[in-house]
């Protein structure tokens, strides 16, 4: 992984997918989990609080070093045993019809071959075990579908390889597992790009949340658009509203 993904992705993302939206979708996906657990995109143990006491143990599969230590506070405050099971949800190094539940949140739409990860996960489950998830994803109102494909390229670089525009229903009911409940809806996170009609006024104002993360996590928000892996028009434009941010919160 690069510095940017490396670094700057996980400090991020602890607290953009902990804001007040999250944690009511975190225990709603944790209800019922019991037993042994696997988490495939662990990240920074941010589900930890919403496990039900049922859980007994979780292998967190995460590749992320940075994630890991931030999660180290909350994996030793937790009740259930959790280990680091490894780096790779497409490759699970783990036997065979072994757990009794897997946990996955935020990650679907980021793993690069996710077809290829919900087959280890079905590989992994013991007969009658259940994949609890919650995910972002291609939404089925075309207008908006259509902003997230213009966005993907911009999204899919600072936010470590996610995809606004995966179609996760589509890749779960091609996977083997049966799918018995799926709930969606519409939801704007307080960390995302709305696509819609006012994308403009949106897209400044989370590049002025981002600057705001950047800074909480002690990051220099500078060095983050000069080093990000984008095209030189594009970082000078993110440079130059990074800027102008700047600028109204010393007005304010």
């Amino acid at each position: 992984m690069g510095w940017w993904t490396d670094q700057v992705v996980p400090r991020v993302a602890d607290k953009a997918l902990n804001t007040k939206e999250i944690p009511p979708l975190r225990d709603r996906v944790c209800q019922g989990l019991s037993g042994d657990v696997v988490e495939v995109g662990f990240g920074s143990g941010l589900n930890i609080a919403h496990y039900p006491p049922a859980v007994r143990s979780v292998s967190a599969v995460e590749p992320s070093n940075v994630a890991w230590r931030i999660a180290q506070p909350r994996v030793q405050t937790n009740r259930a045993q959790v280990v680091r099971a490894g780096l790779d949800g497409q490759r699970l190094a783990l036997p065979t019809a072994t757990f009794d539940a897997a946990l996955s949140t935020f990650t679907m739409c980021t793993i690069p071959d996710l077809d290829a990860a919900l087959k280890e996960i079905l590989r992994v489950l013991k007969p009658g075990g259940v994949l609890h998830f919650v995910e972002h994803g291609r939404s089925p109102d075309a207008s908006v579908a259509r902003w997230q494909d213009r966005l993907q390229p911009i999204q899919g670089r600072v936010a470590g390889g996610c995809h606004l525009n995966r179609p996760i229903a589509e890749h779960l009911s091609g996977s083997g597992l049966e799918l018995e409940d799926l709930e969606t809806g519409r939801t704007i996170l307080s960390g995302g790009v709305a696509a819609r009609a006012g994308y403009r006024r949106d897209f400044a104002n989370f590049l002025e949340r981002w600057r705001t993360r950047c800074t909480s996590c002690g990051i220099d928000y500078t060095r983050v658009m000069t080093d990000m892996p984008l095209d030189a028009a594009l970082r000078g434009y993110l440079l130059k509203r990074a800027g102008t941010g700047a600028r109204r919160g010393a007005d304010r």
